[in-house]
Formats: C-alpha cells, structure tokens, sequence
C-alpha cells in the first residue's frame, strides 16, 4: 500500500504526502503516515458495520471478480499495444480471442454475484468509486491549476532578455527556482522581483520530471541549457520510485557541468497557488471541473504537503511565495 501511494504521488495522482524511509540501505522500505491512518480507519470502520467475518463474504466476493475483471481488461489492453508497438500481428489476434473467453467467465461471476450487492457487496465498489473520484479529481486539478498559473505568466525568453538589458540590483548569491514549465517565467521568480526590486546573480530554473520507469538513467539526470547569461534552465528526471533531491541535482551541475555558483550560496524560492474555484464555476462541467470537484481539489491541495519536503530543499534556506489562482 505504501509503495502505491508513493508511486501515484510521483504519477500526480495523489496529493504530495509525507513519507518517511526506514532503511538507509534498501531502497522501498518505506512508511506513510497518512496512508496507514486512512487505513486504520477504514478497518474500524469496516469492524464496526459487519461485526462479523462472516458478514464480510458477500463484499469479498464481488470486489475480488472486479478485480479478476479489470485485470483481464488490463492484461487485454497491454498485450494489444505491445502487439501493435512491436509489430507483432499474428500474435494480436490469438491473445485477444483467449482474453475474452477469460472475460467471458470473469463477466459470469460477476453477474453472480451482482445479486448480493445490497447485502453488503456495495462497500468495495463505494470506496473505488471514492478513490477514483478522489484520484481523477486531484489529476485534472493539478492540470487546469497549472494552466492557469502559465496563462498569466509571460514567456520566458523575451522576460529575459528585458531583465539583462535593465540596471537592475543582482544579489550576491545563487537563486534556484522550481517550476513546472519551463518555457514560462516562474512566478516566485515574478514575485520576488516586485517585492524586493532585484534578483539574484545567478539563476537556476529547476524542472524535476517524474518518468514511467522506476529509475531514471543516471547518465540522462539533467539537461542543462543557459538561457541568458546568469541564468540557466535545468530538467532533471527521477523514476517514479525515486526522491527528487534539487540540492544533489545542484551539486551535480557545479561538478560536471561546471556552473560557477557555490552550492553553500543557493537560496531556494517556491511557488505556491491558493486554489480556488472561478466565479463561472458551475455545478455541470463538460470540459472542466464542476464546482463540487473544484471544492474538493482545493481542500486536498490545500492540505497537501510542502513542495520543500518533497524536492528535499534546506528549509533555512528556502522563500515559498504563494498568491491565489482561479481556476
């Protein structure tokens, strides 16, 4: 469970949760408080309404041929696109005539057992129903968040070209900025610069992109490209297994690619939107996010944990900017 919540966390399926490593030499041996708190409930929960083990069979049941069923359905879709992506024709049509007859017994004792779903078989589908409702909602947030966020950014290379041709005050240390576009300003950095008036005499754009692929191949971590002199664009790639680590990805850029900043001299700056639903929200939404869903993506971003822990940043030395965001 704890792998899970820590894979779909990477994947931008769950909102950013706290999660601790038991070991300092395995990798994976980690621990979720929110996760087993969550569960621990749930059992209670469960305890306290079918009192008895017995009472449990009609929700076991069903929820174990859905499970049958949707990894059937699986199984069938892997297996047609690796046909498809490898070219493998003759062999696409035999696996899908061998799923469905799988699915056909599957699609059987589903139906046997669908008559049981009043007597308690309803628990296990509510809570999938919940868990995707919970899961599709934070996963379309995040994106029309973060639209809205880059649409009322200018674009980063004229925004440059006008900060290195304007007498403006340079601070005698490094800046790194994480963002999640980097073709936009980023909006700490806008933040920063109409609060004190001056920026910093060298600037990092951090990007950290989480791959499909458990690990990351070390040889491809980071692309570097210098935007503008002193300012330079940076995309590190971490597996979804992995932690990101912005000081390590520093150190690394100072050592192999040589930029002449200190790591000991960085100040880290983070972007934080205070989510809230538009004026125009309504209750049907064809393209967007109803109201409801709007609410609940707002709660959950509201309460989900800091981007400092997460990019495993030195809080003394970290600024967080926030400002609110319609969406």
């Amino acid at each position: 469970t704890y792998s899970i919540t820590r894979e779909a966390i990477a994947l931008g399926y769950l909102p950013r949760l706290t999660v601790r490593h038991t070991s300092n030499t395995k990798i994976g041996r980690i621990y979720v408080p929110t996760a087993n708190l969550i569960l621990g409930a749930a059992v209670l929960i469960v305890t306290g309404a079918y009192a008895k083990s017995a009472n449990l069979a009609n929700a076991y049941g069903l929820s174990v041929t859905m499970t049958m069923m949707v990894t059937s359905l699986l199984v069938t879709v892997v297996g047609v696109l690796w046909c498809v992506r490898n070219a493998r024709w003759l062999l696409a049509a035999p696996l899908v005539a061998l799923m469905m007859a799988v699915l056909t017994l599957d699609t059987l004792l589903l139906i046997s057992c669908a008559n049981k779903f009043l007597d308690g078989a309803w628990f296990p589908f509510a809570v999938a129903m919940a868990l995707f409702l919970a899961m599709s909602t934070w996963a379309k947030g995040t994106r029309l968040l973060r639209d809205a966020v880059r649409a009322e950014l200018p674009p980063l290379a004229p925004f440059l070209a006008w900060l290195t041709s304007e007498p403006i005050q340079r601070s005698p240390r490094a800046a790194v900025y994480a963002v999640t576009d980097l073709d936009s300003v980023p909006p700490a950095l806008v933040l920063n610069l109409r609060h004190h008036k001056s920026i910093h005499e060298a600037v990092i754009i951090c990007k950290v992109t989480v791959t499909e692929t458990p690990e990351a191949a070390e040889g491809q971590r980071i692309k570097v490209s210098e935007a503008a002199k002193g300012y330079w664009r940076v995309e590190a790639f971490y597996g979804f297994k992995e932690d990101p680590d912005i000081p390590a990805i520093i150190a690394k850029l100072v050592a192999e690619h040589g930029l002449p900043i200190d790591p000991k001299s960085v100040s880290y700056f983070l972007f934080r939107a205070l989510a809230a639903p538009s004026p125009g929200s309504t209750f049907v939404s064809l393209h967007g996010m109803s109201i409801i869903r709007k609410w609940l993506f707002a709660a959950m971003h509201h309460n989900a944990g800091t981007a400092a822990h997460f990019l495993r940043v030195p809080q003394s030395e970290t600024m967080e900017l926030g400002a609110e965001v319609l969406f």
